[in-house]
């Protein structure tokens, strides 16, 4: 089972609709452009690393020093779990 408590928390405390319109901005605008490889956001608590070489999303939790304050997770189940439109779509 993988450890989600950072996605959990970011979901929770973070994902408003201000930080859901950043990241699907993001994600429209790889799915309009090649170019587009990695996208690092700063928000209030998190960090998040959209990287789209490696279809790949790495959350922060900014207060919660060394590796257990990170969780890397597949652009797939970021995407589903921040209830965002897909590269596919």
């Amino acid at each position: 089972m993988m450890n989600m408590n950072v996605i959990e928390r970011f979901v929770q405390q973070e994902l408003d609709a201000h930080v859901r319109g950043v990241l699907q901005g993001a994600i429209d605008e790889k799915r309009s452009s090649e170019n587009v490889y990695k996208r690092e956001f700063e928000f209030n608590s998190f960090d998040v690393v959209l990287d789209f070489s490696r279809a790949r999303v790495i959350v922060q939790d900014v207060l919660i020093a060394g590796e257990d304050g990170d969780q890397e997770i597949s652009m797939s189940d970021f995407i589903d779990v921040c209830n965002l439109k897909g590269l596919d779509r």
